[in-house]
């Protein structure tokens, strides 16, 4: 899988202009994405969201993990048991999703 291998081979700066990437598609009508997709749209779910909690947290990056969290929440997609398992991870972001969500 992608994100695999670019979590094992590619260094933190490769992950990191590789979030800004998925959090612009994430902000963006889509209609001329900003980098080339297999697919001319993107549905974005509580999985899509989880793996960018998850680059997160692996790379420590915890004021990009709250934008996520913001748009999640912008974007009306309720976390899902795997988002909760990611968030309990950092006590911040425990917090601010109950903040978000409720």
């Amino acid at each position: 899988m992608w994100v695999r291998s670019l979590h094992g081979t590619a260094g933190h700066e490769a992950r990191l202009r590789w979030i800004n990437d998925l959090l612009s598609l994430l902000s963006t009508s889509l209609t001329v994405p900003p980098i080339s997709l297999p697919l001319p749209c993107v549905h974005c779910t509580a999985a899509s969201y989880n793996a960018l909690l998850d680059i997160c947290y692996r790379t420590n990056d915890s004021d990009r993990a709250l934008d996520v969290l913001d748009r999640m929440a912008d974007d009306e997609v309720e976390p899902d048991e795997t988002t909760y398992e990611i968030v309990a991870r950092k006590r911040a972001w425990r917090s601010y999703m109950r903040k978000v969500f409720g």
